[in-house]
C-alpha cells in the first residue's frame, strides 16, 4: 500500500491515544422494562432487579418519569442512564443518573429542568478509564457533545455542536475524535477533529481529511491507529488509517461514500459494510479487512444493517433486513473468516432497536449485545407476524443450541462494550 506523509502535527496530536482499560468481570444484562424503569438480569439465573428510582427518587416536580439507555461503566461497577420527567403542566425535564450496578448511591451528573434551555440527552459513552462520560444531546436543531463527571463533582463541560455529530474516545481517555456535520460534499463545515479533554474546542486539531458520509471515527484498541473515510477532488472515497506515533496515513482500500467500520478487539482487522450513500440504511455485504494490507474476506451478503464483533474477536454478529416475505430482521453470527454461520432468530425491531441498527457503529463503542464471555446475544422487539405486540428483551445462546428466549417485556438491553485486548503505553 502507498503511505502518504501528512502534516507532522498529526503525529503530535494523535499520539495522545494510548493504553486501554482492563477487561470487566462477568456481569448482568441491563435493560429498560415495560414500566420504563432500568433493570439488571443475570442470565445464569435469578429474578430481574430494579436499578432506577431506588436510592434516588424522581424530581419533586415530576408527575411522570421514565428512563432510557442504561450504559455500563468500563469496569462494570456503575450504570449511567437517562431520566425524563414531565410536570403536571406537561413540561419536560431530563437528567443523567449514575448509580452502582445494584441501584445504590444514585446521583445526578446532568440536569435540565422544565422551563430551562431545552437540552435533550440521547447518548452516553464512558471514557475507557471511567473518568468521564461523553453525552450526546439535542440542542435546538443541532446535536451537542458535553463531558460529564460521573461523580457529579464538576459541572458539565461543553465540547461542540454539529448536525449530525459522532465521536470516539481515545483508548487512553485523554482525547476524542469528533466528526461533526457529516459529509464534506453536503456540508463544507464537515471535519474530523482531535479534541483534548483538558483543552477547548478552539484548540482542537483538525485532521487533513475531507470526510465522506461515514458516522464514527474508529481508534484501534491499542491507540496505535485511527481510521476515517475521506476523499480528495478527482478521487474516489478511501478508508484511511493514521499511525498515531508517526502521523503517516495509509489509504487502506477504496470504499463507497457511506461506509461503516469498526476494529476487531485485537486490532488486526476491521469489519466493513458499505452503503451506497448516507440515506441508505442497508449495505449489500459485510467484509473483514486486514489492517496490514487491505485484503478482505466477504463474510455475509444481503441487506446488512449492523454488525458487532464478539468480545474475543473470533466472530461477528450481523443483522440482515428481510427484503421478501414481510418485514423483519434476522440476527446471524459468523466466524470472522466467513465460515460457520449461525442463525440466532428473527424479530421486528422496536423503535430503540431501529436507532441502534441505524447508528450501530456509534453504539458499538458504548455497549454490546454480546455478553462479556461471548456465550449470549441480546436484542429487543416483537415476534415477526405480531407488529402490534409488546416489545420483549430476548437472549440467545450464540452457539445456536437453542432459540432466543424472551427475558421480559422491555427494550434497550446492553452489556458493556468489549474492552481493548491490547495496550500501548
Amino acid at each position: 500500500m502507498r503511505r502518504a506523509a501528512l502534516v507532522p502535527l498529526v503525529a503530535v496530536a494523535l499520539v495522545l491515544a494510548a493504553c486501554g482499560p482492563a477487561a470487566p468481570p462477568a456481569m448482568p444484562l441491563a435493560f429498560v422494562g415495560a414500566d420504563e424503569q432500568v433493570y439488571t438480569y443475570d442470565v445464569a439465573g435469578g429474578p430481574a432487579r430494579r436499578v432506577s428510582s431506588t436510592s434516588l427518587l424522581p424530581p419533586p416536580y415530576a408527575a411522570s418519569v421514565t428512563y432510557q439507555w442504561p450504559t455500563w461503566s468500563p469496569d462494570g461497577q456503575q450504570l449511567a442512564y437517562l431520566q425524563f420527567a414531565r410536570n403536571a403542566g406537561g413540561q419536560s425535564g431530563s437528567a443523567v443518573i449514575v448509580s452502582r450496578a445494584d441501584g445504590s448511591h444514585a446521583h445526578e451528573v446532568f440536569e435540565n429542568e422544565p422551563g430551562g434551555t431545552l437540552v435533550t440527552p440521547f447518548y452516553l459513552s464512558w471514557a475507557p478509564d471511567g473518568s468521564q462520560i461523553a453525552l450526546g444531546a439535542q440542542r435546538g436543531s443541532s446535536a451537542a457533545v458535553l463531558l460529564l463527571d460521573p461523580t457529579g463533582g464538576r459541572d458539565p463541560q461543553f465540547v461542540t455542536t454539529g448536525s449530525p455529530v459522532f465521536y470516539a474516545w481515545a483508548p487512553n481517555s485523554r482525547s476524542l475524535l469528533v466528526h461533526p456535520f457529516g459529509s464534506a460534499r453536503a456540508n463544507p463545515r464537515a471535519e474530523v477533529a482531535l479534541f483534548h479533554v483538558e483543552r477547548t474546542w478552539d484548540e482542537r486539531f483538525v485532521l487533513p481529511v475531507r470526510p465522506v458520509g461515514f458516522h464514527t471515527p474508529a481508534w484501534s484498541p491499542d491507540g496505535a491507529h485511527a481510521a476515517v473515510a475521506t476523499e480528495q477532488p478527482g478521487q474516489g472515497a478511501r478508508l484511511l488509517v493514521f499511525d498515531t506515533a508517526s502521523g503517516l496515513a495509509t489509504p487502506l482500500l477504496e470504499v463507497t461514500r457511506a461506509p461503516s467500520f469498526t476494529w476487531s478487539p485485537d486490532g488486526s482487522r476491521l469489519a466493513l459494510m458499505q452503503r451506497e450513500n448516507d440515506t441508505k440504511p442497508f449495505a449489500p455485504a459485510l467484509d473483514v479487512v486486514s489492517a496490514a494490507d487491505g485484503s478482505r474476506v466477504r463474510v455475509a451478503d444481503g441487506n446488512i444493517s449492523a454488525f458487532f464483533w464478539s468480545p474475543d474477536g473470533h466472530r461477528i454478529a450481523f443483522a440482515r433486513f428481510h427484503d421478501q416475505g414481510g418485514p423483519g430482521t434476522t440476527w446471524w453470527i459468523v466466524d470472522a473468516d466467513g465460515h460457520n454461520p449461525v442463525r440466532l432468530g428473527s424479530y421486528l425491531p422496536d423503535d430503540d432497536s431501529f436507532v441502534l441498527l441505524l447508528f450501530f457503529d456509534q453504539y458499538a463503542q458504548s455497549m454490546s449485545p454480546w455478553s462479556p464471555d461471548g456465550k449470549y446475544f441480546t436484542f429487543s422487539g416483537s415476534p415477526v407476524g405480531e407488529p402490534s405486540g409488546p416489545s420483549h428483551v430476548y437472549v440467545a445462546p450464540t452457539d445456536g443450541s437453542s432459540p432466543p428466549y424472551a427475558l421480559a417485556e422491555g427494550h434497550m438491553p446492553a452489556w458493556p462494550a468489549p474492552p481493548p485486548r491490547l495496550a500501548r503505553g
